[in-house]
């Protein structure tokens, strides 16, 4: 997860999917300050809403970028 919190937030994202990055983004603050403060019960509670926020900007991310690349069948069918 703090992969790819690095990479969506190096990327500048199309403005079609930024509520996306930025519902992604916000759902591993949480996550983030657990694993800081070594608190596993939080971060156990907080992994799942980051993770489906993952899965929610993918699903839409990929499509975005590989319709502006001009490629087709690229865009992963948002699995991992």
């Amino acid at each position: 997860m703090l992969r790819a919190r690095t990479a969506t937030v190096i990327v500048e994202w199309p403005h079609a999917v930024r509520d996306r990055v930025d519902a992604f983004l916000a759902a591993l603050e949480p996550y983030v300050a657990a694993l800081e403060a070594d608190d596993l019960e939080a971060a156990r509670a907080a992994v799942a809403k980051a993770h489906n926020a993952y899965h929610a900007l993918t699903g839409g991310a990929y499509d975005v970028l590989a319709e502006l690349a001009e490629l087709t069948g690229d865009s992963g069918g948002g699995h991992h």
